[in-house]
């Protein structure tokens, strides 16, 4: 990060050379954020107590203003991955996990889906274990 004046935005030069806007929210990013947004707008708790809860889950404080950085536009602060578990389990919301599963090309399965999931290996276990017997016959 090199020094910028007073009311520029922060400038970061990549390995590539490139200057890159660090302020500026693209793709990923603006989605990641749109996220964090409507878990504040939706959950129950204000942000001083969503602050709170994530202290109780991570085990070391959380301020409300480190809440309010991570869901500014304006700041370059990222949500750490550290926070994501605790995150889901304080505002009851799967939309950031769906996010960045989604950008790994995967997908959180819920309680329900898991058993589908057994019930469906079941299946196809005794599928097996029959066409196996028919064919001996």
């Amino acid at each position: 990060m090199r020094s910028v004046f007073p009311g520029q935005s922060h400038v970061a030069i990549s390995a590539a050379g490139e200057i890159a806007d660090s302020t500026r929210l693209r793709g990923k990013s603006l989605k990641i954020l749109s996220a964090i947004w409507a878990d504040l707008k939706a959950c129950r708790y204000s942000r001083a107590e969503v602050a709170l809860r994530l202290s109780e889950e991570l085990g070391y404080a959380v301020s409300e203003a480190a809440v309010d950085a991570v869901a500014a536009e304006t700041k370059a602060n990222r949500m750490p991955a550290e926070w994501v578990p605790a995150w889901v389990k304080v505002t009851g919301s799967r939309r950031l996990l769906d996010i960045l599963c989604a950008d790994c090309g995967l997908s959180a399965a819920t309680a329900e889906d898991r058993e589908f999931a057994e019930l469906g290996r079941h299946q196809l276990a005794a599928q097996k274990l029959s066409q196996g017997l028919w064919e001996k016959i």
